[in-house]
């Protein structure tokens, strides 16, 4: 029994002997290194969770300005391309002092606008690097309105500049949505995106078309009160996407271009 004794005595001994290697880890350390490990496990699911969460927070903004994006879209084109394929039968029905209409002058206006438009390709992207597609998108609409209020007192003169102006902010338009479409998606969710800004894009030839319907249905000429009408009618669509451009939250699209590294490459390459 001593002899067990002393065996045991010496077996402890040797466990939490400084100079000699325990045969097992003390109880203490062991605990301890379990509890470090589980400890960065429970870190990395944290971080994991928060850049779920910020991710979720930001493709929602990023969604959002999409869609209002969209709809501004619609109203602002639904209020122009109206007026320009139309503009042959409202410029066609002044006749007057100041104005003679032809049967092809609204041709002639949409040549210009569109010829306009494509040499104006050529400088939108510098336009809309110093500016931002947000403020870029506010003068393209500016330019809309500016042509619509052409066609409430037609000047011939004053029509083809009108024409220019809205070629240039279509081009410039064109370039802003792209560029904020891009902006606000990133790899896994441009596809979704591009489809939903399209999607409400395509719809502009209807609103318009369906006001210019219903204002002349059984007539068979545009009496000057009917012009009023449809010109009012038109600027109200432009005035909704107006609105809605200058409504686009700016500090958290800022948020999601620094956040997004699909963002950020567009960005590189534009300037």
């Amino acid at each position: 029994m001593a002899s067990a004794l002393r065996d045991s005595s010496n077996l402890y001994t040797d466990l939490f002997s400084t100079t000699e290697t325990p045969k097992f880890p003390p109880l203490p350390v062991a605990r301890h290194q379990h509890f470090g490990a589980l400890t960065g496990k429970v870190a990395d699911i944290r971080d994991h969770a928060l850049r779920n969460a910020e991710i979720k927070a930001r493709r929602q903004v990023q969604f959002w300005n999409l869609v209002q994006t969209g709809l501004a879209y619609m109203f602002l084109l639904s209020s122009v391309q109206t007026a320009l394929s139309v503009g042959t039968l409202l410029l066609a029905n002044v006749n007057d002092g100041l104005f003679q209409g032809t049967s092809t002058l609204g041709y002639s206006v949409l040549g210009v606008t569109y010829c306009v438009l494509a040499v104006a390709f050529w400088l939108a992207q510098p336009v809309v690097s110093t500016l931002g597609p947000v403020n870029s998108m506010i003068i393209s609409a500016v330019c809309f309105i500016i042509f619509l209020l052409v066609f409430i007192r037609p000047i011939f003169w004053l029509l083809f500049i009108a024409a220019v102006v809205a070629g240039f902010g279509a081009a410039i338009l064109s370039t802003a949505g792209g560029v904020f479409m891009a902006l606000n998606s990133d790899s896994e969710t441009i596809g979704r995106n591009t489809g939903i800004f399209f999607g409400l894009y395509e719809t502009s030839l209807i609103w318009g078309n369906i006001g210019f319907f219903v204002i002349l249905r059984g007539s068979n000429s545009i009496s000057t009160e009917q012009r009023y009408w449809i010109v009012g009618f038109l600027l109200v669509l432009g005035s909704f996407g107006t609105i809605l451009v200058l409504l686009l939250k700016r500090k958290q699209a800022q948020v999601v271009i620094e956040e997004s590294e699909f963002a950020q490459s567009v960005l590189t390459f534009l300037l």
